[in-house]
């Protein structure tokens, strides 16, 4: 009973960190006005914005924005199936105090990659930030 309870607290966790990992997409809005338009994708391809906020070092930072979010969800991702993973082998150890220690540390690791991708998260924004 006490691991059933240890099994169900494991798998509650896993679903409380995969909670920030659920993307959700927003419908496509449609530019009508050429300011829309600068201010979005700049799909024309043409110079009418320059000096706009639709330039090349605003799209950089975008660029890097994106993939950063992108990184982060992966590692969250990968990081709630290491948690899962460690619970279910913690659970299964059957008193074998070798596979408790490895479902430990699979358990600690996988919280540390998560808290290593979140502070990579922050200084890559924070750089971002202070950038422009």
């Amino acid at each position: 009973m006490r691991r059933f309870i240890a099994s169900l607290h494991i798998v509650f966790l896993a679903l409380i960190f995969s909670a920030p990992v659920a993307v959700t997409v927003a419908p496509a809005a449609h530019a009508t006005t050429e300011s829309e338009i600068c201010n979005g994708a700049n799909i024309g391809g043409g110079n009418s914005c320059s000096g706009s906020p639709g330039t090349s070092d605003d799209s950089l930072k975008k660029t890097f924005r994106t993939a950063s979010n992108v990184l982060l969800y992966l590692v969250g991702a990968i990081a709630v199936i290491a948690l899962i993973y460690g619970g279910f082998r913690y659970v299964a150890s059957t008193g074998n105090s070798a596979q408790i220690e490895a479902a430990k540390h699979t358990i600690i690791y996988a919280i540390t990659g998560l808290v290593v991708a979140i502070l990579a998260y922050a200084i890559v924004n924070f750089i971002i930030s202070r950038i422009g």
